[in-house]
């Protein structure tokens, strides 16, 4: 009787807080497109953890791998700071200075909320709503003689289940809804004059399934999917008409290894492809604008492959220590000038470490900190009436969490 009582209160307690997070403004913008990991624990072990599920974040990476976490709560957020610079000399006709301009672009929460609620010795419903995805700059007047401000901000709400095949084989799958607000003041506008796009929220929608085995006490090894996250138009109403912008998030694919070479120590290693030539490639994302604006996108970014190790140790009964490696080759075309300062994603290695502290059996507190040393990336694009730019990024995030288990 105690424990429907409990899944009844889990299911209203999942419902209020997840509509809450879900609908609330999101306001986070990185300058990753995609960031690294969900939640404290997961970003702690450098974003790896496919194949080996801490909390309920597990979720959003391999919806199968819930089936191996118990009832669990897991709430948490990410102040995430970002600092990025540019400069660049033109050619004759753009009215610009050659100085060194930093984004005023500031610190931004990225929330964190997931529950796990097995139904029965098979069967586990898992929900997560995190945010998952941003980019932004915000620099003053310069260069077109004009402003240049992007903000990209991506929320997913991805109820799951997972199905325990067998002792060794588990399966899974989620929905995902998702809700994006995006704005941008960037470019050569009409005489000049500044075309300012508003942020406009849309919904999008995708699915994730999820894999996972294991081969023995040793190694177990998970496969997840997200498919293409397909947004409806962001719509912008200016001076001169409508504007349109399809900027749709690309599909993954996520192999993970999950390796316990003694009970205090847990190791994690995922690979994932992610196909931004769909999304954000050649001539993309696309860009409908009304006559009296000019405007042409083009980011024209590579697929990527990006690699994360991680590394949980109990230290003692009640406090975990967690480390991770986060790389990724930056798969911007440094040719294409302005949009590489516009939406600077070139950082490739983030480190990271964690700690977790037991508050009592069932509840404890994580904590985590992610660095990701400068980039800078230098070219130049002559139909831009650009002659040389860099343009440069660093990041910083403080991660907060709490986790109980029931």
């Amino acid at each position: 009787m105690k424990q429907n009582s409990w899944t009844v209160k889990s299911i209203i307690l999942v419902f209020i807080l997840a509509v809450t997070i879900f609908y609330s403004e999101v306001s986070f913008a990185t300058n990753g497109m995609q960031i690294i990991g969900t939640g404290p624990v997961v970003r702690s072990m450098g974003g790896a953890g496919s194949a080996l599920p801490l909390d309920a974040a597990a979720v959003m990476t391999n919806p199968a791998s819930i089936s191996q976490l118990g009832g669990r709560v897991d709430f948490g957020a990410s102040y995430f700071v970002p600092s990025s610079k540019y400069k660049v000399t033109t050619a004759a006709g753009y009215s610009v200075d050659s100085n060194e301009r930093a984004s005023t672009t500031g610190p931004s929460p990225i929330p964190a909320f997931g529950l796990v609620l097995p139904l029965n010795d098979t069967t586990t419903f898992g929900v997560g709503a995190y945010g998952t995805a941003g980019m932004g700059v915000d620099y003053t007047n310069n260069l077109y003689s004009n402003i240049t401000y992007t903000n990209l901000a991506i929320m997913k709400f991805a109820p799951a289940v997972s199905y325990k095949v067998n002792s060794n084989l588990s399966i899974g799958a989620a929905v995902n809804i998702d809700y994006a607000t995006m704005g941008y003041n960037a470019g050569r506008s009409n005489a000049n004059a500044i075309v300012p796009h508003e942020t406009n929220a849309q919904y999008g929608y995708g699915l994730q399934l999820g894999a996972l085995y294991k081969i023995n006490e040793l190694i177990q090894v998970g496969l997840g999917y997200i498919s293409l996250q397909d947004f409806s138009d962001f719509r912008y109403n200016t001076t001169s008409g409508e504007d349109k912008l399809t900027f749709d998030q690309p599909q993954n694919l996520i192999l993970g290894f999950g390796i316990t070479p003694a009970d205090n120590i847990r190791i994690a290693a995922d690979v994932k492809w992610i196909e931004w030539s769909a999304t954000v490639g050649k001539n993309m994302p696309k860009y409908s604008a009304n006559a009296a604006n000019n405007g042409a996108w083009n980011m024209n970014w590579e697929n990527q492959i990006v690699y994360a190790l991680g590394l949980e140790y109990d230290a003692t009964k009640d406090v975990k220590v967690r480390a991770g490696f986060n790389y990724g080759k930056n798969p911007l075309d440094k040719n294409q000038a302005f949009e590489s300062i516009a939406f600077p994603a070139v950082q490739e290695t983030h480190y990271t470490v964690g700690v977790g502290w037991g508050l009592s059996q069932n509840s404890a507190f994580n904590l985590g900190f992610m660095y990701a040393p400068t980039v800078t990336q230098t070219g130049a694009n002559a139909s831009q009436g650009i002659t040389s730019y860099e343009t440069s990024l660093s990041e910083t995030s403080l991660e907060l969490g709490l986790s109980y288990k029931f």
